[in-house]
């Protein structure tokens, strides 16, 4: 596999990809952490002819660096990267919100959690106010009082606080994707004004994961193979709202 390396110090930042292809073709452009297992930051496919540009956003990242990948999505044939160019990751820090003496502490042990959720065994995961409990796959008591298996990627206890990941649906997804979900539970029992609420949940979260310049892209991606798991007319409504919201986000 062909990838580009890019020393990034260890800051977050933002790359433009210079691609080009001389037919229409669909392109996986991600980002590799370089020694992590199964571990992508961000991940876009675009189809395109001829020239595209494509703009990857790394608000964390490793000292040693990246790997930037470019391949055709369907036959894995790898991409060649006509160049490539960093800038200063465009934050909007102002929209994250003041006085909640949980938030800082929470982004880094997420982060750090979301960053090897694709290899951790399961099991606690917790720093001095955060838990997280990282299962195979989340059950729940059916109708008749049986246990079964459940779609749902993560929940967390009103009473305990304890967040509850699936490993079944973290381990794959990019980074990016897993923390914007850990940011929906964080949202609902340490910033809701009703802890219940599943639409303020969504804006919060949304409003950590854009704040600190995550990219649109993996939080529609996730969101939306969320709901696709659970597909009710309620549900697709309150997803093209959430999208809306994300799409006009200025940090306001």
């Amino acid at each position: 596999m062909s990838g580009l390396k890019i020393e990034t110090g260890g800051v977050g930042l933002s790359i433009d990809v210079f691609l080009y292809s001389d037919m229409y073709r669909d392109i996986e452009v991600y980002v590799k952490h370089p020694t992590f297992y199964n571990t992508c930051f961000t991940q876009r496919v675009v189809r395109f002819k001829g020239a595209k540009q494509i703009k990857l956003l790394l608000p964390f990242t490793p000292k040693n660096g990246v790997f930037v990948i470019a391949r055709d999505y369907k036959s894995k044939e790898p991409v060649k990267i006509v160049k490539h160019k960093l800038s200063h990751l465009d934050t909007k820090i102002r929209a994250l919100p003041k006085g909640n003496k949980y938030l800082n502490e929470f982004i880094q042990h997420a982060f750090n959690f979301c960053l090897r959720a694709s290899f951790l065994p399961t099991g606690y995961y917790n720093s001095k106010n955060i838990r997280i409990h990282y299962i195979d796959k989340l059950t729940q008591k059916n109708k008749d009082g049986i246990t079964v298996d459940t779609n749902s990627p993560a929940r967390v206890n009103s009473a305990t606080k304890i967040i509850e990941g699936s490993k079944d649906f973290f381990a794959p997804r990019t980074v990016s994707g897993r923390f914007a979900i850990i940011c929906h539970e964080f949202a609902h029992v340490y910033m809701n004004n009703v802890a219940s609420s599943e639409i303020e949940a969504d804006r919060n979260a949304a409003m950590i994961y854009l704040g600190l310049g995550f990219p649109r892209a993996d939080l529609i991606n996730v969101w939306a193979d969320t709901y696709k798991m659970f597909d009710t007319k309620q549900n697709r409504n309150r997803l093209n709202r959430y999208m809306q919201y994300v799409r006009d986000f200025d940090g306001m």
